[in-house]
């Protein structure tokens, strides 16, 4: 029974111990047990030897299982703990680029300011000399001097 999966070991195991008189107050030889059955302990002795070595397997299979819970624990926390620190890193790289944009971006918003206000008197003084022209060109018309 060495490939008996551990449901059907413990299903075994339970169906054996149930199937004496076992409860509060009583215990069962393995003796009592083959003379009431009028069978002899080679019987009883090959069962307990499969449950034995049935037991032993789980038992090392269980033992595999911690061991290899226990290097998956360690890999995860190792993973966990590098990906924290990348993250840390970018999160600081992203913070410095933020900070560098902002300033390039106050910077970009004075420059704008003062070519807006340069465009604005060349163009006020442009839309002045029309005006003045156009008035000079009115008094010629009409001779109003």
């Amino acid at each position: 029974m060495p490939g008996l999966p551990i449901a059907g070991a413990v299903s075994i195991v339970s169906t054996h111990i149930l199937g004496g008189s076992f409860g509060p107050g009583k215990t069962i030889r393995a003796s009592d047990r083959v003379k009431r059955r009028g069978g002899d302990n080679r019987g009883l002795e090959a069962r307990v030897a499969k449950l034995e070595a049935t037991t032993e397997h789980i038992q090392r299979d269980v033992n595999d299982l911690k061991i290899e819970v226990r290097g998956l624990r360690a890999d995860l926390k190792s993973e966990v703990t590098s990906l924290r620190a990348d993250l840390k890193d970018e999160v600081t790289s992203l913070r410095a680029d933020q900070a560098s944009l902002r300033a390039d971006l106050k910077m970009e918003i004075t420059n704008l300011r003062a070519e807006s206000r340069a465009d604005f008197r060349l163009l006020f003084s442009g839309l002045l000399t029309v005006f003045l022209g156009v008035l000079g060109m009115l008094v010629k018309i009409f001779n109003v001097v």
